[in-house]
């Protein structure tokens, strides 16, 4: 079985950037064959009467076929969360961790191998500058500051990589994350309305990315950087999200393509994330409640019963040439 290699301590810029290399090729091989192994789950149709009613709302859902969340999204994920930890001054294990992506996101490790890439370069440079230029004693003093600032940063990140690696070998038990419903402005869950409303003949795509947010495998994921909002994607739908605890997740919204403008995704997206924090004080707070939790099972149960209603009957929608859409 392939593993993630170690950062060692001692090492060149040219050798961590293969090795950093070799590791984002080891961790997109390690996804491809975990997502091929992993069974589509069809959860059975449950019958249950829910605390509030349903309002059905009206959308229409654009989306741009040419939108992409590949090499350009990973290089913006990276500047986000370097320009997190680059000025940060109480460097402790807590204090990086705040700034630095969920353990669970599926580009943890390759972001973090490039952060600790960043940081040596920075070194270098900060090395150089101090070999070459004519500087101040205190300038100095500053700049082996800066250095030492980021050797304690590349610790910990290597520490980090390292309890990522144990956690993966001690896990036993398949994850199984909790559904927080967002509530549109009438208080029904938004997520709810817009799947009564989709051609059934999607449901079982939207089974399986859910069941991917559900067991942290995070189908397809991607990151919207601007709102700390994530999307997990499959031919022509859709879901958006959000981490509230490392095991529970806001569900936001679920669509598919209507259109083929970027400009009209991005302005679903905003009015999907302005819904979202207007209520996330008030969805974290109750997180200890159980009345309301169990609210959110029950949501979550009529998610299923909708999807798993219509699974067997329509013909789900493929892309020709495509075997794993």
């Amino acid at each position: 079985m392939e593993i993630i290699k170690e950062i060692p301590e001692d090492i060149t810029t040219e050798e961590l950037t293969e090795l950093i290399d070799d590791n984002i090729r080891t961790t997109r091989r390690m996804a491809s064959e975990t997502k091929k192994a992993q069974a589509e789950k069809m959860l059975e149709p449950i019958t249950i009467t829910l605390k509030e009613p349903f309002e059905i709302e009206m959308t229409e859902v654009p989306l741009d076929d040419d939108i992409h969340f590949d090499d350009d999204e990973f290089e913006e994920a990276v500047k986000h969360f370097f320009d997190k930890i680059d000025f940060l001054d109480d460097i402790t294990l807590d204090s990086i961790k705040e700034k630095l992506p969920d353990p669970l996101d599926y580009d943890y490790q390759p972001i973090l191998l490039r952060l600790a890439a960043e940081l040596l370069k920075q070194n270098s440079e900060i090395c150089q500058i101090i070999s070459e230029e004519s500087l101040q004693p205190e300038e100095v003093t500053v700049l082996e500051k800066d250095l030492e600032k980021n050797k304690q940063k590349m610790a910990i990140l290597r520490t980090l990589l390292s309890e990522k690696e144990e956690e993966k070998e001690e896990e036993t038990e398949q994850v199984q994350n909790k559904f927080i419903f967002v509530p549109n402005i009438s208080g029904s869950p938004c997520v709810l309305n817009e799947i009564k409303h989709i051609d059934p003949a999607y449901y079982e795509k939207f089974i399986s990315l859910f069941d991917s947010i559900k067991t942290g495998k995070f189908k397809n994921f991607a990151r919207f950087t601007a709102y700390d909002i994530f999307e997990v994607k499959d031919f022509k739908v859709r879901v958006l999200f959000a981490r509230l605890t490392p095991d529970t997740y806001a569900l936001i919204s679920a669509f598919t393509k209507k259109v083929t403008t970027s400009k009209g995704y991005t302005e679903l997206v905003n009015l999907r994330a302005a819904n979202y924090f207007n209520s996330v004080d008030s969805l974290k707070a109750n997180l200890d409640n159980e009345e309301f939790m169990k609210i959110q099972s029950d949501y979550e149960q009529e998610l299923y019963n909708i999807l798993g209603v219509a699974k067997d009957k329509p013909k789900v929608m493929t892309k020709k040439g495509d075997k794993n859409d």
